[in-house]
């Protein structure tokens, strides 16, 4: 009876954070340890995706690979990006990018030295997750490429 009302509430009330009001786990790693204290271990995937809604990780590659950040120089001192694909089961937060002045075909590692966060935790009234915005540089035309070094969510689904 306990493991049946556990997983209903892990799956049906994931976003009361009642741990929050009474001092419960303060990150990601806390959470699957307080919510897996007496439970048994084949529970693990369902209290891992229920501390992923509460909690911003670092996305693995198999749900990065389904989001696509695209980018555009807007302005003299400006580069404009925006998450125009999202299949994943995340809503992106946080971003890490990195540029290179030299075009994307011809790239190795260490053409990546411009990197930058990108936060896209604001939440735009009536229209939801913020999913642009503009990151100011001195010269933004002589950029040539962007990679996606990691990206950080929670998850929504």
């Amino acid at each position: 009876m306990q493991y049946i009302f556990t997983m209903f509430f892990l799956l049906f009330i994931p976003n009361i954070s009642v741990s929050g009001i009474l001092g419960g786990p303060d990150n990601y790693d806390a959470c699957i340890v307080d919510r897996m204290k007496g439970m048994d271990k084949t529970v693990i995937y369902t209290v891992q995706k229920s501390c992923e809604r509460e909690f911003e990780v670092i996305l693995k590659p198999d749900q990065k690979k389904l989001i696509h950040i695209a980018w555009s120089t807007s302005s003299s001192k400006e580069i404009g990006v925006e998450i125009d694909k999202n299949e994943s089961d995340f809503k992106v937060t946080k971003a890490t990018l990195a540029f290179s002045k030299t075009e994307c075909g011809n790239t190795k590692d260490e053409d990546f030295s411009h990197i930058v966060d990108v936060d896209f935790s604001d939440w735009i009234p009536g229209r939801g997750p913020k999913t642009n915005t503009s990151i100011k540089f001195d010269n933004p035309h002589e950029f040539k490429c962007l990679r996606t070094k990691d990206l950080y969510g929670k998850r929504y689904r």
